[in-house]
């Protein structure tokens, strides 16, 4: 009650991250990202990838969407998938206002847990 909560989940610790608003969210492209919301909340994160690069063959660890809206969120209007290049991954949260924001780091595995204010 009071936030609705955004994880990543890594398959190791050591992961560091910048979480910030943001204008607009622009990839290495350059072209910026559209994303639903008046705000939006960017989560870049490193080394970090959705593709494990450490084998001879590329293996995707990450297989759901790049870009969805939660059912029933009050204040998360979408969820993006901005940038996924060279170890470094970017998120950004479309949303409702600019609310609060709590970040706390998990162990067994590793996450990134980003709440965000709904009061």
């Amino acid at each position: 009650t009071g936030f609705e909560r955004v994880v990543f989940e890594f398959d190791a610790a050591g992961v560091s991250y910048d979480i910030q608003y943001v204008e607009e969210a622009i990839p290495p492209s350059g072209d910026p990202v559209a994303i639903a919301g008046g705000e939006i909340l960017q989560i870049a994160m490193t080394p970090a990838s959705g593709v494990d690069l450490t084998g001879d063959t590329p293996v995707q660890t990450y297989e759901g969407p790049d870009r969805f809206s939660p059912a029933g969120s009050d204040v998360i209007l979408e969820i993006v998938g901005v940038e996924d290049f060279e170890n470094h991954l970017v998120w950004a949260i479309g949303l409702d206002g600019t609310p609060d924001v709590a970040v706390a780091t998990l162990e067994d595995p590793f996450r990134l847990v980003v709440d965000i204010a709904t009061d």
